[in-house]
């Protein structure tokens, strides 16, 4: 068995290492958010801000 038949996709691809904000061409942005990986510690993050405030 090589290491590439562990994965997925090719690693022979073409990947961006940085991707700006203004960037709106299909393919670059459905690559960042289909290869989007959630930490733990984003996870914590992204829950504290998508819950409701508590009231004053």
């Amino acid at each position: 068995m090589h290491i590439q038949e562990l994965f997925l996709k090719p690693l022979s691809r073409s990947i961006n290492g940085v991707v700006k904000a203004d960037q709106r061409d299909q393919e670059t942005i459905y690559q960042e958010l289909d290869e989007y990986v959630v930490t733990n510690e984003l996870e914590k993050h992204f829950r504290a801000f998508l819950s409701p405030t508590p009231p004053p």
